[in-house]
Parts: structure tokens; C-alpha cells; sequence
């Protein structure tokens, strides 16, 4: 099974959502420090190097769906892209430290809506189909909340 992760090429940011907010457009340029996000997938998790993007400008770190760490920003403020949370995005970002594909979401989104999944139901199927541990349904489940708050 292939087991591709969000790299460089995943997403086609070209220019600063926070210089954006100012009027500015600023082209960014990809970092050469990765970090190393759990990612979530309907068949697997696995973890990898994530090259972000930064702006020359104002520092701004940009991730697969937000900014973040900008001298312009308050710290802790993010500026999510817009369509961030689309169905169409292949990779959903929430935190530095976890990513889901897509489709995993939708597809909580839609066991939700018509047969009333809770997460941690959603979170032991997955451990079963994706042949992950037990041991992380927990962790999962409550992933898969905050994601909700998220969107």
C-alpha cells in the first residue's frame, strides 16, 4: 500500500496569508527545518519529515492549512487559508503535531451524520481496519474532537 506523505509539493501556497491580510503579497520560500507530524490516514498513520513554508518577511510559518509564529501575529494566533477545511484538500492540518487525510474526515463527518458514530467508535474501527493498536484509540478519539471544534 502506498504510504505517501504530505511533502513539499502537497499544497501550492505561493505568497503569505498574514502579509496577505495587509495588503501584501509576499512569496514564500520553503523551510529547510522539517517537522515530524503524526499523519493520519483511512489506511495507516505514519510519521515524516513536513517541509513548511516561511515568509521572508514577517517569519510567518506557513503549514498545510494555517500560519502561524509571524512577527505579526499575537503568539499563539493562527490564520487558517481559506478553504482550509474543504473536502477537497487532501491533507487537513490541525495542530504542528497531527495531520489527517482528508477523507478520513469526511468520512467520520458522514458515519456521524447518518448513523450517529461517536469518535471513539469511528477511532476503533479505524485501529482495526488500518491494522494500527489498540492502544491508540484514545488518542485518536480525542484528536478526532478537536478536529470538530475546528471546523
Amino acid at each position: 500500500m502506498s504510504r505517501r506523505s504530505p511533502r513539499r509539493s502537497t499544497w501550492s501556497l505561493e505568497f503569505c496569508a498574514v502579509c496577505a491580510l495587509q495588503g501584501q503579497k509576499v512569496r514564500l520560500v520553503v523551510s529547510d527545518e522539517p517537522v515530524r507530524p503524526t499523519v493520519y490516514c483511512t489506511h495507516g498513520r505514519f510519521h515524516g519529515p513536513l517541509f513548511c513554508k516561511r515568509c521572508p518577511n514577517c517569519r510567518a510559518k506557513h503549514n498545510l492549512s494555517y500560519a502561524e509564529e509571524s512577527t505579526r501575529l499575537a503568539q499563539g494566533k493562527q490564520v487558517p487559508y481559506d478553504g482550509a477545511m474543504d473536502q477537497t484538500r487532501k491533507y487537513v492540518q490541525l495542530s504542528r503535531d497531527i495531520i489527517f487525510e482528508g477523507e478520513m474526515l469526511w468520512r467520520l463527518d458522514t458515519q456521524m451524520l447518518h448513523s450517529h458514530t461517536g469518535f471513539e467508535p469511528y477511532a476503533k474501527e479505524w485501529t482495526t481496519f488500518a491494522d494500527e493498536p489498540p492502544q491508540l484509540v484514545e488518542p485518536l478519539r480525542i484528536a478526532l474532537s478537536l478536529s470538530s471544534n475546528s471546523a
